[in-house]
């Protein structure tokens, strides 16, 4: 979640509290009128193997009194919870006992209200076949939400547990619902294969070799301010002053910091020698943020391409380096959604003259819960103009997560492609390719990339290609664990454009050989839905779809004329009730390949969904099929098309 937005949530619920009356027993809340309906957002986040134990139930027992509250609609499980003031140090305690179905491995939630008044220390036990894990858990915030306490493996009936304690508690301690959810599996890689290009002439290439100069400040010669000379390693264009600056729709580059009275000891940017393992005699670009102190409420260091012109559409790459000193974040048990990695202005809201005001940030973030991994975010949201940058309340129009696991450690060769369009021209692009992987598609979108009241929007006026800007607090909570936020960043290029999908994907080839799913080449087991909602979006008449499915399958055998290499795409109608990892297995010429699909990603609306090269033997023998077993949510089948390569 955006730092404004927590901001302005926080703002809302002091206002709240300071608005609430004491009666009886009933424990104190933050309700707000905008809540959705009852408990219905922790419903609709159930799996279909999930089980939840409510306070209600019959596997819950106490010791000591609890009392029963309904406040706070929308942020409690069932009918109502239970409280204790734990701060009377009376030492109740609820144990809930489910009756797990079978034996296996479940990841373990709760949920509670969160409020102000709420304990900070709240003891809450895990009895599983290991033993007994003990968690303390601050129920002053993260309420409302399914809050994971770990994955355990549980035998079969109900030997396990989930106990929660007030004894030593500093607020009221409350109980609600237990959640047990078999845990699903993250795709391996980003996502779908790229095939897109970069469109040139190139605007700029550099490996920050030597001959790229980074000018310090006068004031702090730790910092640099920005970078002029040529890299003479690599081919023209490649001078930092005449072909990066000298673009005639690009501005200047320069570098800034967040300072609340800090200096270089706390963060800087500047060229050193490559650390990384096979790194000798390579130079790459450092950000480094160690603390955020004095009165700065945040940490940043990042590269401004400012005051440009008439820049509409802008494609770069370079590859980034998440240092591992940034894995210490995991160990903390709160989400992270504001770590930027690279920010796009259409109209900056900090300049006098803003009138629309529209950004794209991409961020790397953390679910709730010790130990989550990384995920990319990247979001397109308006902002009143006000001139500054601090108190803007940022309102998101689109947003998009992914679901693969971005690692630290290694170097990831990113490409980011900016088109300024509205919601059927505008397009943000961002692919990665891990070292030693092939190139994978994490974001594909086409949606509004400037502000839809602006009548005149006139491009990126300012960009950060490359950022890292996060919270003061999680600056400082890995400084406290002895480390500091570093990224490092090399082999950068700029150019104007990329290649346009339509010729890539929409448009069929002449020798293309498309199955759709009423075709006779499809063999389909178990049940399955036809579809033809969201006409546009898929192939053909209709689509199928089952959900939750329970082992379903459906398969595609094409006639294929002439044997060979062939790039297999997909159609399907994504949307975020839709399962993030649908399995695929691909026969071809005797062998069988297998991947997962997730199908909640939208960028691929009537387009074609690239799931690999592979060689097809003559004959129908061959198939790509579909199965449901495993899923959790929407599966969809429409249609699979094989291009000769």
């Amino acid at each position: 979640m955006d730092h404004h937005l927590h901001k302005r949530i926080r703002r809302f619920m002091m206002l709240a509290l300071m608005g609430i009356l004491f009666l009886g027993v009933v424990a104190p809340a933050d309700t707000r009128a905008a809540d959705p309906p009852h408990d219905q957002a922790l419903r609709d986040a159930l799996g279909p193997g999930d089980i939840v134990l409510d306070n209600t139930g019959s596997g819950v027992t106490r010791s000591g009194s609890w009392s029963t509250g309904t406040s706070n609609p929308g942020k409690y499980f069932g009918t109502n919870y239970e409280f204790v003031n734990g701060s009377l140090g009376q030492g109740q305690t609820i144990r809930y006992n489910p009756n797990l179905p079978q034996a296996g491995v479940y990841e373990v939630y709760i949920v509670f209200s969160a409020s102000s008044n709420r304990a900070g220390n709240v003891t809450v036990q895990v009895s599983h076949q290991g033993g007994i894990t003990t968690h303390t858990v601050n129920q002053k915030k993260n309420g409302g939400v399914w809050y994971p306490l770990g994955q355990y493996s549980f035998a079969a009936g109900s030997s396990g547990y989930v106990r929660i304690d007030s004894a030593g508690a500093d607020g009221y301690v409350m109980a609600d619902a237990v959640r047990f959810a078999v845990p699903v599996a993250d795709p391996d890689v980003p996502g779908p294969y790229s095939i897109y290009k970069p469109v040139g002439p190139i605007i700029f290439r550099s490996g920050f070799e030597p001959g790229s100069t980074g000018v310090t400040s006068p004031s702090d010669p730790g910092l640099i301010t920005n970078i002029t000379g040529t890299d003479n390693s690599v081919a023209a264009p490649n001078s930092w002053t005449s072909h990066l600056n000298g673009y005639p729709k690009f501005g200047d580059l320069v570098f800034e910091y967040h300072s609340g009275g800090d200096t270089s000891s706390a963060r800087f940017a500047k060229i050193i020698n490559d650390p990384t393992p096979g790194g000798s005699g390579n130079k790459v670009l450092q950000y480094w943020l160690g603390s955020s102190g004095g009165t700065a409420d945040r940490g940043r260091v990042q590269g401004l391409l400012k005051n440009n012109e008439a820049l509409t559409e802008v494609f770069y790459k370079y590859r980034m380096y998440l240092h591992p000193d940034i894995e210490l974040v995991k160990q903390s048990v709160d989400p992270n959604g504001w770590f930027t990695l690279a920010e796009f202005w259409n109209q900056p809201s900090w300049m006098s003259w803003t009138e629309y005001p529209f950004r794209i940030s991409l961020n790397l973030t953390k679910d709730l819960g010790a130990g989550k991994p990384f995920k990319f975010r990247v979001s397109g949201q308006t902002t009143p103009a006000t001139g500054g940058d601090d108190e803007e309340q940022f309102v998101t129009l689109w947003e998009e997560k992914n679901h693969w696991n971005v690692p630290t450690g290694v170097w990831l060769e990113a490409e980011l492609y900016y088109k300024q369009g509205d919601a059927n021209t505008g397009r943000f692009y961002f692919a990665v390719t891990p070292e030693g992987g092939e190139k994978r598609v994490v974001f594909d979108i086409g949606n509004w990339t400037y502000h839809p009241q602006n009548p005149s929007p006139s491009g990126l006026t300012h960009f950060h290609p490359f950022k890292l800007y996060t919270s003061r607090s999680l600056t400082n909570f890995v400084k406290d664990k002895g480390g500091a936020l570093q990224i490092y960043w090399d082999d950068m290029e700029f150019w104007p454009s990329m290649s346009h999908d339509a010729a890539l994907r929409n448009a069929l080839g002449p020798n293309d050989i498309v199955v759709d799913n009423t075709d006779a080449g499809v063999v389909k087991t178990g049940s399955w839905t036809s579809g033809s909602s969201n006409p546009g979006r898929y192939y053909g008449s209709d689509y199928l779809y089952v959900n939750n499915g329970t082992g379903q399958t459906i398969q595609y055998k094409p006639n294929i004329n002439a044997p060979g290499m062939y790039r297999v795409y997909i159609a399907f109608s994504g949307s975020a009730n839709r399962s993030n990892s649908v399995p695929f297995e691909i026969y071809h010429n005797g062998q069988t390949s297998a991947l997962t699909v997730n199908q909640q990603i939208t960028a691929y609306h009537g387009k074609w969904y690239p799931i690999g090269e592979y060689y097809f033997a003559s004959g129908s023998g061959n198939y790509v099929k579909i199965n449901s077993a495993g899923t959790s949510g929407y599966v969809m089948a429409d249609a699979v098309r094989f291009e000769p390569l």
